[in-house]
């Protein structure tokens, strides 16, 4: 029997609005490092002078080069090896992710702590799972970190919603079970906007890259003729995420994968079920190393 709701959705909006307004900017630190990066005529060395003025995020960084996600055959113990070894996009992407893993962290009185915790879980599945797609796709290696943080960030647009409308949200997703849909879809009629939206909107208060801002709008019903490459990864990777019930996600409700996606990819099911058969252990080794 479907949910009657009591909220007022202009309440809820405004409740939104707040949340995406208080949620802090990128540091100025990880801000100059988006737009060096993005230069195509930046230097190492420059980036090198915005990130040493900055040693907390020094040693984040070298720690997760350092971690089982990158497995390299030496140890780094200087930014400036890094840079040379994984290239300045890369380094990019990690501070990125040490900026984001810290926002998930972040608790903020109203909203649920355990919501938060299993989102992170869900994200960071995501992630991994995204960057190894990525491979298997045949993104260049100068690439494949990027797909790391859009799996990262899909859902950041959740977070606000744990966090600014918590019980509400909470009533959505416990109707959408029970009807076994998406909640995404009640989201878009009871509170008239998606987390979807929700986190292009904030994507764009940060300035992030165009395709992180698409993969994050358009996670979850992607235009097969129009999206790029990196956003069919993240559907797939965050559809195989719902199915395998990693962490604080959707169901996926009577949806499939087109055969049209992988066709694109050039990638098949069977090297995708590989993935999650391994994802439990490499989520729980990246969990600990970025926690």
């Amino acid at each position: 029997m479907p949910v009657e709701y009591q909220f007022s959705t202009s309440e809820i909006q405004k409740k939104i609005e707040k949340g995406i307004n208080e949620m802090p900017a990128m540091s100025p630190a990880v801000t100059k490092i988006i737009e060096l990066a993005n230069k195509s005529d930046a230097l190492p060395r420059d980036l090198l002078s915005v990130i040493k003025l900055d040693p907390v995020m020094t040693g984040k960084i070298l720690k997760l080069i350092n971690s089982v996600l990158f497995a390299l055959p030496q140890k780094v113990n200087i930014i400036d090896q890094a840079i040379i070894l994984l290239g300045m996009n890369t380094i990019k992407n990690l501070a990125l992710t040490t900026a984001v893993s810290g926002m998930f962290q972040r608790k903020k009185s109203g909203g649920s702590t355990q919501k938060m915790d299993e989102l992170w879980h869900h994200s960071l599945g995501c992630a991994i799972a995204a960057k190894a797609m990525a491979k298997l796709a045949g993104v260049p290696r100068s690439q494949v970190e990027e797909y790391f943080t859009a799996g990262l960030l899909h859902d950041i647009g959740k977070l606000i919603l744990v966090q600014s409308v918590a019980e509400d949200y909470e009533i959505i997703v416990k109707d959408a079970n029970m009807r076994g849909m998406q909640a995404v879809l009640l989201e878009e009629e009871c509170f008239d906007i998606s987390h979807e939206i929700i986190g292009h909107t904030l994507g764009e208060k940060w300035n992030l890259k165009q395709d992180l801002l698409e993969t994050i709008r358009h996670h979850h019903n992607p235009n097969i003729d129009q999206i790029s490459t990196m956003t069919m990864i993240i559907y797939a990777s965050n559809y195989y995420c719902m199915k395998h019930k990693i962490g604080f996600c959707d169901n996926v409700g009577n949806t499939t994968i087109d055969d049209k996606i992988w066709g694109l990819l050039k990638i098949n099911e069977e090297q995708v079920i590989d993935i999650f058969d391994d994802l439990p252990i490499k989520l729980a080794e990246a969990k600990q190393m970025i926690n």
